[in-house]
């Protein structure tokens, strides 16, 4: 195999993709590389002409001239093809950097140089729509799904790549030139577009097709506890990014004094983010999400700024010297800017349990409206508090503690309301006319989906689920779960080849016990094996019924009383006995539960024997034990106790 193909499946791309898969990626490189360039330039102007405190005036700018200029993009997207539109949007990126750059020559440098925050934000709003709309048209949905982490890693590879180029090329045309290599990137991008739309003239010209106009328009804002939960979640978000935000630059103004020497700084601290962003995207983002899932990472970046804000304001209130301050903004500042990979792998799993057209909406309103009106909100909140109530720094950062426990306390409420939603959506997706399961290969990537949730009961109900649908997959989904990272989900796996005699499975289920480590999944696993296994099993049935843990025995026990063929059935009836007789009341009431535990009433006598023993404890499982029972034949003698004042409740 050569070097060019062992590369193409590392990447898990095909040959005749590779050429678009390369086009593609090197205008990500250029427009996120000017966007880079345009952003270390920006704050570093700014913050030499300006004082950190003037920040948030553009943050609201950046609210009121963002959404326009993404509206007047969508609506040429509109009216003309996406090759036309895309080529627009970077032409007048590239028109805008030098006209800043003229503009800073000129009687109108201070307005030019407020402008350039605003500008870099509305850069990297307009980029990423860009470069998204151009994926959506180029690569199917199944390349997409293959090529996802690759295509999306260009932004953090130009940030990384950039970056580390800026101190060489400060050094080289100094601090406002900066724009001008931007605008020679975006060139570069340009006529890669220019290439895309010849070679691709069909797919980028193609329609979206006809809109369905029978089709009932969604609700203008959807209901419901967990759409508020989201809003409030991203909304505070947002507000607390842009309050770390300007916590780090005031910190890094009184830290560099000189422009090119923050410029530089700025540039390397955006490679160590870049860099890092890329390691964690490539290769543990998705695992960590399928291991611990949505809930871990929306406590994940409000739980690292916190570790770095509460020192932060503690030192500020005790007034320490000013390297200590800038250190802990930037380390918060940084793990925000990291973690933002993976706030939003949560946020686009989030969206997947509401239904289609309350998630377009949904998804449309966060990113279209609530994303501009919280970064409104934080300039709005930041001029109040700082200009109005004279607030300092030290004072903001304490107001960055209440902004961090709101953002927590959504945080968790999101995550414990997530699994309920997917349950919900589970079978709303799954059964459509008359209950009736439709396994299409889209309800069948949903199924996998949820059965590799490590929530529990998000597992457990979609099992229930397969189930009633009596779906022949049940044995593939069930071997692959004795593997789950959840104990009760093992166990309950364990149970369910049990309940459905899947004899099959008994490999798996002998190959794990050695290695399972909770011990009720090495009991249900037991109890499977000792009502399912043949003489094979032989070995590891007189291992359960000799094991320490009484919960093992018990479960072997009831497993063997539980076998259609009587095989082992005396060894452990005579076990049972021999428990339910013992000394010890331990024992006495392990004895009980197994009793309760088998599918119809075994040995009367031993009930009774058991519902009138003379510890109280062992007497009140016996009981519990019938009730789980339910055999009829119990209730003489469970009514035998009723004159028993001590048992009658």
């Amino acid at each position: 195999m050569s070097r060019q193909a062992r590369l193409l499946a590392l990447f898990n791309v095909r040959p005749d993709e590779s050429r678009l898969v390369v086009w593609t990626l090197g205008f990500a490189l250029l427009l996120n590389g000017a966007g880079v360039l345009t952003r270390t330039a920006a704050y570093a102007l700014f913050l030499q002409e300006f004082s950190g405190d003037d920040l948030p005036y553009t943050y609201i700018g950046l609210s009121l001239v963002g959404p326009l200029i993404t509206l007047a993009y969508l609506r040429l997207n509109s009216r003309a093809s996406l090759a036309v539109a895309t080529m627009a949007g970077v032409t007048s990126l590239l028109v805008t950097l030098l006209a800043v750059r003229l503009a800073l020559q000129s009687p109108l440098r201070s307005a030019a140089v407020f402008s350039l925050p605003i500008l870099s934000g509305v850069a990297v709003t307009l980029a990423m729509t860009i470069y998204w709309n151009l994926l959506g048209r180029l690569f199917t949905l199944q390349q997409a799904k293959r090529l996802f982490n690759l295509l999306n890693s260009g932004e953090q590879a130009a940030v990384l790549i950039g970056g580390l180029l800026v101190p060489a090329l400060v050094a080289w045309v100094g601090t406002p030139n900066l724009l001008l290599v931007g605008a020679v990137l975006l060139a570069g991008g340009w006529l890669i577009l220019f290439m895309l739309g010849r070679r691709y003239r069909d797919l980028l010209a193609a329609d979206d097709g006809p809109r369905d106009r029978a089709a009932p328009p969604p609700a203008r804002i959807p209901r419901g506890r967990y759409v508020r939960l989201l809003f409030g979640l991203f909304g505070v978000y947002m507000i607390g990014a842009y309050v770390v935000n300007n916590l780090f630059y005031v910190q890094a103004q009184a830290q560099f004094g000189d422009t090119d020497a923050l410029a530089g700084f700025l540039g390397l601290f955006l490679a160590m983010t870049g860099g890092v962003s890329l390691v964690l995207q490539l290769t543990l983002t998705s695992r960590l999400l399928e291991r611990y899932g949505v809930g871990f990472f929306l406590l994940l970046t409000p739980v690292a700024v916190s570790l770095f804000s509460v020192p932060l304001a503690a030192l500020s209130a005790l007034s320490a010297a000013a390297l200590p301050l800038f250190v802990l903004a930037a380390l918060a500042h940084f793990f925000r800017i990291v973690f933002d990979a993976a706030d939003t792998a949560a946020l686009n799993v989030l969206y997947q349990p509401l239904p289609a057209l309350v998630r377009t909406r949904v998804q449309t309103l966060i990113d279209g409206v609530l994303y501009p009106v919280s970064i409104g909100a934080a300039g709005v909140l930041l001029l109040l508090l700082i200009n109005v109530a004279g607030l300092n720094q030290t004072q903001l950062a304490l107001v960055l503690l209440a902004i961090l426990a709101l953002w927590l306390a959504l945080a968790v409420g999101v995550g414990r309301e997530y699994p309920r939603q997917v349950q919900q959506a589970l079978r709303k997706r799954l059964f459509r006319a008359q209950d009736e399961l439709v396994l299409d290969s889209v309800n069948t990537a949903e199924i996998e989906r949820v059965l590799r949730d490590p929530n529990p009961a998000s597992v457990l109900y979609a099992l229930d689920l397969l189930q009633e649908a009596e779906v022949g997959q049940m044995p593939v989904y069930l071997a692959q779960l004795l593997a789950h990272p959840a104990a009760l989900v093992r166990a309950e796996s364990a149970a369910w080849i049990e309940r459905l005699a899947l004899s099959e499975l008994l490999p798996s289920v002998a190959a794990r016990l050695p290695q399972e480590p909770d011990i009720a999944v090495r009991a249900a696993l037991q109890r499977t094996l000792a009502r399912l296994g043949d003489a094979a099993a032989a070995e590891a049935l007189w291992a359960g019924l000799s094991a320490v843990e009484p919960l093992v025995q018990r479960e072997t026990l009831v497993g063997l009383l539980r076998r259609a063929d009587g095989i082992g059935r005396d060894e452990a009836a005579h076990r049972l006995t021999v428990g339910a007789m013992s000394a010890d009341p331990a024992l006495r009431a392990n004895a009980a539960t197994a009793l309760g535990a088998l599918y119809e009433v075994h040995s009367l006598s031993l009930w009774d024997r058991l519902l009138r023993d003379h510890d109280r404890s062992v007497r009140h499982t016996a009981l519990d034990a019938a009730g789980q029972n339910g055999a009829p034949a119990l209730w003489p003698v469970v009514l035998g106790r009723l004159d028993a004042p001590q048992d009658a409740a």
